[in-house]
């Protein structure tokens, strides 16, 4: 089992690489069906824009699932990618004459056993080519193009060569995993240095996790200064991600910044504050611990562990490959931020636009900020926005201030510093907002407009509202309670 991916409707895909298919679980009910290669397992390279069924594949490694339901496979053996969308299989890289092009068709270029890719929330499809990545973009359309975003045709110095500068002018060394966040950043095991390397939207390259002490074997949780600090075991430790050495043999990020890693029989955590823990697996293969069994380092073991995937919960899926079965790990979902969800306020108003020489009318749109799991509490970044086609204007408060109030169901209104409206007047910001959500706490989420006198009658109008963790990135945005703009009419 090479490869690992679940869908947005949660169903797990693998690659049964030593037979030549993928394979489809649905973890309700348990039943796995035959979904890609020859059910028999025969190799192959037959089979294009037909049933994905009656296609063969040659040692499938890789899978990634877009967010429509796409299954991408890094067909290793036949040096190409292909992709499954309704069913019918066709190749979207690689099949090529030449490993070398920028920004030609992906169809040009030659592939060396892709072994692992990733796709990012645009659908743009990464693939790990021996010691560098591509990109596509518009992967199975006549718009593709492949460029290389990092590496080159030859292997780097072993480290960390060329970090803190552009990415296309950095190497690699061995890359083995590769996974994108939500916002775009992209992460890469460079697993000859033993480290992971992120590369920012800006495109420049740097050290992420990993790169710790030389002298120890490969996946070992060390810290720079031996022995471990006073209090401190194995099974608690809390580590810098910069202290360990990371043999990551596959990643996958979650919607909260958690960057997982799998390899040299663990399954490990580096948080957005770039500490590392060992989640399941303590680096022995066996004996086995029969399941279900605590996810904990010395409670469970795993075997040569290839592949990772998240379910949107936030469930982990890994290959244990030497076990010869696909485990899960659950309850992250209790973690801080997964029970985050925002809605519209419940009811719709109307608002009665301005009328000269009148007190002006507000209304109050606004969301409403759930956290059903584990106390969150962090810093974020508020923005509202007017659709830009609207009569809708921002009105200061307090004084000749823009505010965003926060008002929990306790009733006790957040005191919040003032927001910042933009040069269009369309958005205000409120910045670095300490905010913290007991579990089952709802806040509500508002600002006051008015509708100018121009205003067309009726108008529906609603407003957007994003939020966004600073300490992660991770964002959620949600339209208001609907605003209904009646009269009266102007005065002429």
């Amino acid at each position: 089992m090479e490869g690992i991916a679940v869908d947005s409707s949660f169903n797990v895909y693998v690659a049964d690489s030593q037979y030549n298919r993928i394979r489809k679980i649905d973890p309700r009910t348990g039943i796995v069906t035959h979904f890609a290669g020859s059910p028999a397992g025969t190799a192959g390279a037959t089979g294009e824009s037909v049933c994905a069924t009656l296609a063969t594949l040659r040692t499938p490694k890789g899978l990634a699932a877009d967010l429509g339901g796409t299954l991408y496979i890094a067909d290793s053996g036949n040096n190409v990618v292909r992709m499954v969308k309704d069913g019918v299989i066709s190749t979207v890289a690689g099949g090529g004459k030449t490993t070398e092009g920028e920004n030609v068709s992906p169809l040009t270029i030659a592939l060396t056993s892709p072994s692992a890719i990733a796709v990012d929330h645009s659908g743009d499809l990464y693939i790990i080519d021996v010691h560098r990545v591509r990109k596509v973009k518009s992967p199975g359309t006549t718009d593709a193009k492949i460029s290389t975003i990092v590496g080159s045709s030859t292997a780097g110095t072993v480290g960390s060569d060329g970090d803190n500068g552009l990415a296309v002018s950095a190497k690699l060394s061995s890359p083995t995993a590769i996974t994108v966040d939500h916002q775009g950043v992209v992460y890469i095991a460079d697993y000859a240095g033993k480290r992971v390397r992120s590369i920012s939207l800006s495109g420049l390259i740097s050290l992420y996790a990993g790169g710790g002490p030389t002298n120890v074997q490969p996946g070992s949780i060390v810290l720079n200064s031996n022995p471990l600090p006073a209090g401190t075991t194995q099974s608690n430790a809390v580590l810098p991600a910069d202290a360990v050495q990371l043999a990551a043999t596959d990643l996958a990020v979650d919607r909260v910044g958690n960057l997982f890693i799998i390899g040299a029989n663990r399954l490990m955590m580096v948080d957005p504050k770039k500490t590392v823990t060992t989640l399941a697996g303590d680096g022995t293969a066996d004996p086995y611990v029969e399941d279900p069994v605590l996810a904990a380092y010395g409670t469970s073991r795993i075997s040569g562990g290839r592949s990772v995937a998240l379910d949107p919960d936030g469930n982990i899926y890994l290959c244990d490959n030497g076990h010869y079965r696909v485990r899960v790990v659950n309850g992250l979902q209790n973690m801080p931020g997964y029970g985050l969800s925002l809605s519209p306020s419940p009811d719709d108003k109307q608002l009665q636009k301005q009328k000269p020489g009148l007190p002006i009318p507000l209304g109050y749109p606004g969301v409403r900020l759930m956290n059903s799991g584990a106390e969150y509490k962090t810093k974020v970044n508020i923005t509202v926005a007017i659709p830009p086609d609207s009569a809708l204007k921002f009105v200061p408060e307090a004084g000749a201030k823009y505010q965003v109030t926060v008002y929990p169901d306790s009733g006790v209104t957040t005191p919040a510093p003032y927001a910042i409206l933009s040069g269009s007047g369309l958005e205000i910001t409120l910045r670095n907002l300490e905010l913290t959500l007991a579990q089952q706490e709802t806040v509500t989420l508002w600002v006051a407009v008015y509708a100018s006198d121009k205003a067309p009658t009726p108008e529906n109008v609603n407003l957007s509202f994003t939020v966004t963790d600073t300490a992660t990135g991770y964002s959620m945005t949600a339209k208001s309670n609907m605003l209904t703009v009646v009269g009266p009419d102007p005065v002429v």
